[in-house]
């Protein structure tokens, strides 16, 4: 479910933003994934079955970042703003004004960027890059999203999580 998928149930102020080349709203199932445990650092693999598990961690043994000496990843676009800085500085502006007039107390504004990034045959879309991204800032939670099919990858690095699981085992 995407942040955009709101507003279209909400009103929200402002303009509206650029078109994400991701769906507003998409499930799919994986039969296999990696949950990393943002306490202890540890992963583990969850699949449908040992054949799956066995993929996924063929895949992730496999990846290797290919980094230059200034840590950047070799052959990797360079990043590309997906808004403009006036429309992102403008925003800024906007979110200062409602914490000044006291309608919030807090924002969370991001921008997105996208880049081309080389996909070596033997490599699930985005690992590499999310691989670099860890070791050069480390995030308790992050999340890479991988659709083989069409190559795209979502990479993300945050101090906030992005989903919890219950004991009962439902999702947040």
């Amino acid at each position: 479910l995407s942040y955009d998928l709101g507003r279209r149930f909400e009103r929200v102020r402002g303009p509206v933003l650029p078109e994400s080349p991701w769906p507003e709203i998409e499930f799919r199932f994986y039969d296999a994934l990696v949950a990393c445990h943002a306490a202890t650092g540890k992963a583990e693999i969850w699949a449908c079955d040992e054949a799956s598990a066995r993929r996924i961690a063929g895949k992730l043994l496999q990846s290797q970042p290919v980094c230059d000496e200034d840590g950047a990843l070799v052959g990797a676009g360079p990043l590309e703003e997906m808004e403009t800085p006036d429309r992102h500085l403008a925003a800024v502006s906007r979110a200062l004004d409602y914490i000044l007039a006291g309608d919030i107390y807090q924002v969370n504004l991001a921008r997105r960027l996208g880049c081309a990034f080389p996909l070596r045959s033997v490599e699930a879309p985005g690992l590499s890059l999310f691989a670099a991204l860890e070791a050069a800032a480390p995030a308790p939670f992050a999340i890479w999203l991988a659709d083989g099919e069409s190559g795209t990858a979502l990479v993300g690095n945050s101090p906030e999580r992005f989903l919890s699981r219950s004991v009962a085992g439902q999702l947040e």
